[in-house]
């Protein structure tokens, strides 16, 4: 079955997110983060996109984009590719980098737009590596709070904030230190509000070759023989990225020990492997 195509419009904010094959690290160093960030540079400047924000942590990295009349496919690709060939050649490895192609989702309203600034800023925060956003280097946030020229839009990420643009920086900063609590599965895992628990949970479903009908029927928990495999390996994927069992189960309308069942097979798989290896 042929993957879905994706949706993509001009003119319009998307949250990009790719992590590591097999959630390994994709950046072994500081070098290797400087090395990508000049990846984006060169590669963002080939492309009708604006970059209003950016995080990279140690097994993924996360884009905003304001999408022009390019394809956003065709950035992401060029994008991965070259970094995957500058890491392969700096380590003397070969094979891909990255885990299936990206994921992207639309910012669909100024409230999303400000929870998905703020749990980016703090995603390093949430992740162990840093006790504040302004202390990591590898976030638009740094650039932004420094006014420091740069080659994403700050202008236009602010423009989200207010005006003028002394008010703006004001509200964003406080914002970042000050917005609603975000909801942590896993310490790997970014910090999801509550609320916006369904459109993560999406952008795993659209990583899988389902058409729309079939993606609507495993959200309303009915799911023919022909897709139990799908569903089961969509649970293990959905518990890889730190969900809990009880939003899995939510979110397919399916009971929550059947998901623990499917969730619980395959931790005992794996532990049966570790044994015999």
């Amino acid at each position: 079955m042929c993957r879905p195509l994706r949706s993509i419009h001009p003119d319009t904010i998307y949250h990009l997110y790719q992590r590591g094959n097999n959630r390994a690290f994709i950046y072994e160093s500081e070098q290797d983060k400087a090395m990508f960030l000049k990846t984006l540079v060169e590669t963002m400047g080939k492309y009708d996109l604006a970059l209003l924000y950016y995080v990279i942590m140690d097994n993924h990295f996360h884009l905003v984009v304001r999408t022009g009349q390019d394809s956003l496919s065709e950035f992401m690709m060029v994008l991965q590719r070259k970094y995957t060939f500058r890491y392969n050649l700096r380590y003397q490895r070969s094979g891909n980098l990255y885990d299936g192609r990206f994921c992207s989702r639309s910012v669909e309203n100024e409230r999303q737009f400000r929870q998905l600034i703020h749990y980016l800023a703090n995603n390093p925060v949430v992740a162990g590596l840093t006790s504040t956003p302004d202390e990591f280097p590898w976030c638009a946030h740094r650039l932004v709070i420094d006014g420091l020229v740069s080659f994403f839009d700050s202008d236009q990420l602010l423009s989200h904030f207010g005006s003028p643009p002394t008010q703006a920086m004001q509200e964003y900063r406080e914002m970042v230190s000050n917005g609603k609590p975000c909801m942590v599965a896993r310490k790997d895992c970014f910090a999801v509000d509550k609320s916006e628990l369904p459109m993560y949970l999406d952008r795993i479903m659209d990583s899988f070759p389902l058409s729309s009908q079939e993606q609507e029927s495993l959200r309303k928990g009915e799911c023919p023989e022909p897709l139990i495999d799908v569903r089961n390996t969509m649970i293990h994927q959905m518990r890889d990225f730190g969900y809990s069992c009880t939003a899995i189960s939510e979110y397919l309308s399916t009971d929550y020990f059947v998901v623990r069942r499917i969730a619980m097979k395959k931790a005992a798989n794996s532990c049966q492997a570790r044994i015999c290896g």
